[in-house]
């Protein structure tokens, strides 16, 4: 419904009962006035006429003054027998049986109203004036309701288009400029839309980084998948060729192998990422022991460090934080894959357990990830957790790295309300740092 509709229909309704409880309440008044007036004249008249019978001669009846025939007067004896009646109105049997002991009465009969006064004869006088009821006087009214009733609502049309015009006219100029609201009740309203118009802005941004970060991700799953494939693809296509001499299949064999580790290791930290970030990680809490969980983490990364040449040492005490296991398992191992992978021979990585700490506040366990290897250049740090994201891409071929690790911490932090830090310096190694808070 539009606005001017609205307010016109308002204006009619407002204007319509205004005038109806009006007419009604003057119909009211002036009914209950005139019968008190007409009331106060015949009872006048009825003492005059009384007076008038009770100083005559008997006899006399017709010479009762009529009044212009206003009024009806009839004259009956105790017994009901009429005396005399001008005829003005009839004789009406509730004013006779209505005699009584009292010297005067009164009485309503339909819309007539009736004075009786006892003669000193013993006759009964009765003073009969029609009276206009309630619904007559609405009757009267009813032509002058009609016609003030249309002129209402004809101002009722011009009032409400004209307002509707000066209402709707500063709220379609504050459309333009928000800032501008032309009265003060439209305050707390431009207020939240441009909270709410902020919002859409802001989601809008995310949605769009969103979406830029998931062209980027296909773009980067694609590159890294076909890097290992083509290698497998080319290694197997010159074995089944032919091409390969006999001394040169173990050395096929084992890039063969090489890459097809390295292509699993992708895809599963691929599902594990894009499992993070739809939220259908496990999320079951549970009692784990971080410290615990570092000794586990420690012997499955023994063939790893041997390999590498690299040393693993704990120190600490035992922190235990409800979470899920599996994903603070994964949390660990990869930090401590990313400091045995880029070190340098008989190299250490040294993992730490803080607890309890506190951080903004808030109660939880450190855990310190620190090695003295290759380190990472500062211009390189604000990135490290992106995706696919490597310093030495070089380096990462021969390590097997996937780029994820560091992106797969940094979501369990976040699924958890955590804190990742991460200090570097080239050639001087690493120490990341992760807050985990307690849950209750």
């Amino acid at each position: 419904m539009k606005l001017k509709t609205k307010i016109l229909k308002d204006f009619i309704v407002v204007a319509v009962v205004s005038v109806v409880v009006t007419v009604m309440s003057l119909s009211l008044f002036f009914s209950l006035a005139t019968y008190k007036v007409m009331k106060d004249d015949v009872k006048d008249y009825g003492e005059a006429v009384y007076a008038f019978l009770e100083n005559s001669q008997a006899g006399e009846l017709d010479d009762i003054p009529i009044d212009s025939q206003n009024y009806g007067i009839v004259v009956v004896t105790d017994r009901g027998e009429v005396l005399y009646n001008n005829g003005v109105y009839g004789v009406y049997d509730e004013c006779i049986q209505a005699t009584g002991s009292d010297d005067s009465w009164e009485l309503n009969a339909g819309n007539k109203y009736c004075y009786c006064q006892k003669l000193a004869g013993g006759e009964i006088l009765i003073i009969i004036q029609e009276m206009d009821s309630f619904l007559d006087m609405i009757g009267e009214f009813i032509p002058v309701t009609l016609s003030v009733t249309l002129v209402i609502i004809a101002v009722c049309v011009i009032i409400s288009s004209r307002l509707t015009k000066r209402i709707v006219k500063p709220i379609e100029e504050m459309a333009e400029d928000m800032d501008k609201a032309p009265y003060d009740e439209l305050v707390p309203f431009t207020g939240m839309i441009k909270e709410q118009r902020q919002r859409l802005d802001d989601q809008m941004q995310r949605v769009l980084e969103a979406g830029k970060i998931r062209r980027d991700f296909t773009a980067n799953v694609s590159h890294e998948l076909k890097t290992p494939l083509t290698s497998i693809s080319g290694y197997a296509e010159m074995i089944e060729t032919g091409m390969a001499k006999p001394e040169d299949m173990q050395v096929f064999g084992k890039r063969i192998h090489r890459e097809s580790m390295r292509l699993l290791r992708l895809i599963e930290d691929i599902l594990k990422i894009s499992q993070l970030e739809s939220n259908q990680m496990p999320k079951d809490l549970e009692d784990v022991d971080i410290y615990e969980l570092c000794k586990e983490c420690r012997e499955s990364l023994d063939i790893l460090c041997e390999k590498y040449g690299v040393s693993i040492y704990l120190k600490g005490q035992t922190a235990v934080i409800k979470g899920n296991r599996d994903m603070f398992h994964e949390l660990i191992y990869n930090l401590c894959d990313n400091g045995i992978r880029y070190n340098h021979p008989g190299g250490k990585v040294l993992v730490t357990i803080k607890s309890p700490v506190e951080k903004d506040g808030v109660n939880g366990v450190n855990l310190v990830v620190e090695d003295n290897g290759i380190g990472i250049d500062e211009k390189h740090l604000s990135r490290i957790f992106e995706r696919f994201y490597r310093v030495d891409k070089s380096r990462s071929k021969q390590t097997g790295g996937t780029g994820l690790g560091l992106a797969i911490v940094k979501h369990i932090c976040e699924q958890y309300h955590g804190a990742i830090s991460i200090e570097s310096a080239l050639g001087n190694g690493t120490a990341i740092t992760v807050f985990l808070p307690y849950v209750q």
